[in-house]
């Protein structure tokens, strides 16, 4: 008699299956190393620039308060202390008229710079606060460094209140 003998299916991958799907895993971790810490910067840069535009616009309703926007220490002192939720990611920096525009904040730090406005002409590096011929104008500029994407730069974030259409 004849035995017949069965074969046992064999079951699993094989090890190039195995190779396989570890290289994907490894491309997708890859990515994900790749696009967090962007998209984790972008979202620090975001929350940077919205602060900005809340301040731009506590210093508007601060202008319709008083007539006109804060012009000493004490006075911002009073802005900053009528606005505490701006303070909760950052610093909030106080520079007059006679300060130099040739500065950057701190990381972290949001300056409001009297008598000035945001560099959109291409007079230095874009962004940068500049001073102006008519300095004596009831302006101001609100400005921050943002995470650049090569740490050797310098970037900024700016708005102001400067029209340039006004004599």
């Amino acid at each position: 008699m004849k035995q017949l003998r069965l074969r046992k299916q064999m079951t699993g991958f094989t090890i190039i299956e195995v190779i396989i799907v570890l290289a994907i895993v490894g491309i997708i971790i890859l990515a994900l190393f790749i696009a967090v810490p962007s998209m984790q910067r972008n979202e620090r840069n975001n929350r940077r620039k919205h602060t900005m535009e809340l301040i731009g616009g506590a210093l508007v309703e601060y202008y319709n308060t008083y007539g006109h926007y804060p012009t000493t220490s004490a006075e911002f002192d009073t802005f900053k202390n009528n606005t505490p939720e701006l303070t909760k990611y950052y610093a909030i920096e106080f520079r007059d008229r006679n300060q130099s525009n040739n500065y950057f904040p701190a990381m972290d730090t949001i300056a409001v710079q009297q008598a000035h406005w945001c560099n959109k002409y291409g007079n230095g590096t874009a962004g940068e606060p500049v001073a102006g011929s008519n300095i004596d104008r009831n302006l101001y500029v609100v400005w921050t460094l943002i995470e650049p994407d090569n740490p050797s730069s310098h970037n900024t974030a700016c708005i102001d209140n400067y029209d340039n259409s006004a004599p």
